[in-house]
């Protein structure tokens, strides 16, 4: 599925302690401005099928960015605070450092959010993978996710990509390539998880709906052809 956002962060988890527990309740959004939507148990209708304890509707997703918080007791009891505070209904951990490891610090986050009635993407983003070049890169994430996934008792529900191909200089200097480049990214790793329970969801902005590719079939709008593999 993708997520259409329009610059608004739902939560963030980015400070020095690796939880923004501070931010008042009135300054953080409910929810992406648009949502393509998400039909699993436990996203689409905003509880996760726990029984009468996470019976509660929660509509806000949060992106941790600090992967390594996994590692550590204290700093997942502060996430977790975080969101019992906030409802938060789904967390996106970033997992590049994660996915890979042999010990248990992802696991064990992934079953302690199902405890607090949410639920885990293993989130990637880098700007860098949209570029053809760079695709065996993320690819081997996908496989070690897929991995991990498998091996584990309390799996995550999916992989969430927030790469950002605009943020590379080549979005400025060839914006066709570099546009066709991330569609191929995104169609690569759909592929890979297409074999595996883990859902994919993406997030891409509002304006690229304006931005046309063809891949071989004639311009469309990119917002277009992602949600079409996606989806």
């Amino acid at each position: 599925m993708c997520f259409l956002w329009c610059g608004v962060t739902v939560a963030s988890c980015n400070s020095d302690a690796g939880v923004d527990a501070a931010v008042p309740e009135d300054e953080v959004a409910d929810a992406p401005a648009e949502d393509a939507g998400r039909s699993d148990g436990g996203r689409d209708g905003g509880t996760l099928d726990a029984g009468p304890r996470c019976a509660d509707a929660r509509e806000r997703d949060m992106w941790v960015w600090q992967g390594m918080i996994a590692m550590d007791a204290t700093r997942r009891a502060e996430l977790f605070g975080f969101v019992d505070l906030y409802g938060i209904r789904a967390v996106y951990i970033e997992s590049e450092g994660l996915v890979a490891r042999t010990d248990d610090a992802l696991e064990t986050l992934v079953a302690e959010a199902e405890t607090h009635c949410a639920q885990v993407d293993l989130l990637f983003g880098n700007p860098a993978w949209a570029l053809r070049s760079e695709h065996d890169t993320l690819l081997l994430l996908i496989r070690d996710a897929i991995a991990f996934a498998a091996r584990v008792s309390v799996p995550p529900l999916g992989v969430h990509l927030d790469v950002e191909p605009y943020a590379l200089p080549e979005w400025v200097s060839s914006p066709d390539a570099t546009a066709l480049e991330f569609l191929e990214m995104v169609e690569a790793v759909a592929a890979l998880l297409s074999t595996s329970p883990l859902e994919l969801t993406i997030d891409i902005p509002f304006w690229f709906d304006g931005v046309m590719v063809d891949a071989g079939d004639g311009p469309r709008p990119l917002s277009e052809r992602i949600q079409e593999v996606a989806d």
